[in-house]
């Protein structure tokens, strides 16, 4: 790998990187707010014409003349900037440097035209097409005092038969709400990529990107509303109990830290703990989750018998219930397991009727005859004569997580 440092290029040669640096592009100069020299930079690596070698771009990349930017209670003394894209010429050098006019909100301040937090930039490929989109901060909501709120994104999708012409590109807005510090990290262990902030996350997909659920971690809990309001809050977003999800921890001034749990993957569940001490980690110990890829869910390969870390294992036990008449009268029977499965992972078997294969409703299995099959198996037998009327049934089998210690 080559080393990439404030817009410079030090070659990797045989595991020793280059003593020189190759400029790349040159940062942005400016003052900030009392009149002192700042230089800007900032550059992500990505592939935004989707050829396969990764370009190189900046968003500090040159000034915009003419422009009047706004800011606090003072004004902004940092100037308009546009993007900047170096694409790859496949060898290891560049072959264009393509300016694009973005309107980069390039620094965060609050109602006293003081910095309070810094630019958003990103390269993901939000619609899997194999071409990089730039995602950049464009402005901020702000409180009755002036201070932030929401940042606003737009994303910069180029032209699929002439990528490396910026002219023809789309720019889209991205509304994420409420998030001051976005990441890039795989928010809930799928193995892929999302931008996440501290209520939301983007998954990337062939129909573009999916929003999540506004989320807070664990059900009901929120900050106490002093902390959450106080400057110089802080939010970081990582896997800090390394289950495979990404927490979050709230720290305020260096003496209050909050950490808050991610529950996508949650040890509580049985089923998860037994998967995670099997080597897996992240969505894929869910239950929920096919860890082996055969088509059932981890948990319906339990309930089923067969193995959720090997696919088709083995033959599954056909759980569909059946309905035989016994002396005349209607009975319906249906397997479940009987082995310390049951209680080792906490699995359960509903018997569920409906008329209309819309709305179902659990019938009470009260004290059904029990046949034991073998050590693993045993069939219940159900009488369920109705004179009103006949019924469609079903048997709905899941997992009951466990509950907080």
């Amino acid at each position: 790998l080559d080393a990439i440092v404030e817009g410079g290029w030090r070659e990797n040669v045989e595991g020793e990187l280059a003593l020189g640096m190759r400029p790349l592009l040159s940062n942005v100069s400016g003052s900030d707010l009392f009149g002192n020299p700042v230089s800007l930079s900032g550059h992500a690596i990505g592939d935004i014409d989707g050829d396969g070698s990764p370009d190189y771009v900046t968003y500090f990349g040159r000034r915009i003349e003419d422009c009047e930017p706004s800011g606090g209670l003072f004004g902004e003394a940092i100037p308009c900037v546009e993007l900047a894209v170096a694409f790859n010429d496949g060898s290891g050098g560049i072959a264009d440097i393509v300016y694009y006019p973005a309107n980069v909100s390039i620094g965060i301040r609050d109602g006293l035209g003081l910095i309070s937090g810094e630019p958003a930039f990103y390269l993901l490929d939000l619609d899997e097409d194999g071409r990089d989109e730039m995602i950049y901060t464009t402005s901020m909501d702000t409180d009755a005092l002036g201070n932030p709120v929401n940042l606003r994104f737009n994303r910069v999708i180029t032209d699929r038969s002439n990528p490396r012409d910026l002219s023809l590109s789309r720019e889209l807005p991205l509304p994420i709400g409420a998030i001051l510090n976005p990441v890039e990290i795989d928010f809930n262990g799928d193995g892929m990529v999302n931008i996440a902030g501290s209520n939301q996350y983007i998954e990337p997909s062939s129909i573009g990107p999916v929003f999540s659920r506004f989320y807070d971690f664990i059900g009901n809990y929120f900050l106490p509303r002093d902390f959450g309001n106080s400057r110089g809050q802080k939010i970081s977003i990582a896997d800090f109990d390394g289950d495979g999800d990404a927490d979050s921890l709230y720290a305020r001034g260096g003496v209050d830290l909050i950490l808050v749990r991610n529950l996508i993957v949650d040890e509580r569940s049985s089923i998860t703990a037994a998967l995670m001490e099997s080597g897996l980690t992240g969505f894929e110990s869910t239950p929920t989750s096919d860890a082996d890829g055969d088509g059932l869910s981890n948990e319906e390969e339990l309930l089923r018998g067969t193995d959720p870390l090997q696919p088709d294992a083995e033959m599954a036990e056909d759980l569909t219930p059946s309905i035989e008449a016994v002396g005349g009268t209607p009975m319906v029977s249906f397997l479940r397991r009987r082995d310390e499965a049951v209680s080792e992972f906490q699995l359960e078997y509903a018997l569920q009727r409906s008329r209309d294969l819309r709305i179902w409703e659990d019938v009470p299995l009260g004290s059904a005859p029990v046949e034991v099959l073998d050590d693993r198996w045993e069939r219940l037998n159900l009488n369920v004569f109705e004179p009103n009327g006949s019924f469609y049934y079903r048997t709905a089998p899941h997992h009951r997580a466990g509950e907080v210690n």
